[in-house]
Protein backbone atom coordinates (compact mmCIF):
# COMPACT_ATOMS: atom_id res chain seq x y z
CA UNK A 1 0.00 0.00 0.00
CA UNK A 2 2.77 2.24 -0.50
CA UNK A 3 1.74 3.80 -3.91
CA UNK A 4 -1.66 4.45 -2.47
CA UNK A 5 0.10 6.93 0.47
CA UNK A 6 2.80 8.27 -2.15
CA UNK A 7 -0.17 8.79 -4.51
CA UNK A 8 -2.16 10.63 -1.53
CA UNK A 9 0.19 12.51 -0.25
CA UNK A 10 1.27 14.13 -3.42
CA UNK A 11 -2.15 14.99 -4.37
CA UNK A 12 -2.69 16.60 -1.16
CA UNK A 13 0.22 18.51 -1.33
CA UNK A 14 -0.33 20.02 -4.90
CA UNK A 15 -3.65 20.83 -3.65
CA UNK A 16 -2.39 22.71 -0.88
CA UNK A 17 0.29 23.95 -3.27
CA UNK A 18 -2.59 25.70 -5.68
CA UNK A 19 -4.48 26.53 -2.94
CA UNK A 20 -7.34 24.65 -3.11
CA UNK A 21 -10.23 22.96 -0.69
CA UNK A 22 -10.86 19.77 -0.97
CA UNK A 23 -14.56 20.99 -2.38
CA UNK A 24 -12.43 22.91 -5.07
CA UNK A 25 -10.20 20.20 -6.01
CA UNK A 26 -13.71 17.84 -6.47
CA UNK A 27 -15.40 20.20 -8.80
CA UNK A 28 -12.78 21.07 -10.98
CA UNK A 29 -11.85 17.21 -10.92
CA UNK A 30 -15.42 16.40 -12.01
CA UNK A 31 -15.31 13.94 -8.82
CA UNK A 32 -16.90 13.68 -5.56
CA UNK A 33 -16.03 15.46 -2.99
CA UNK A 34 -16.16 11.63 -0.63
CA UNK A 35 -13.71 9.83 -3.38
CA UNK A 36 -10.74 13.33 -2.54
CA UNK A 37 -11.78 12.52 0.95
CA UNK A 38 -10.73 8.99 0.88
CA UNK A 39 -8.24 9.74 -1.66
CA UNK A 40 -6.22 12.28 0.93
Amino acid sequence: MVARTIIAQYVKEMRKKYKLTQVDLSEKAGVGLRFVRELE
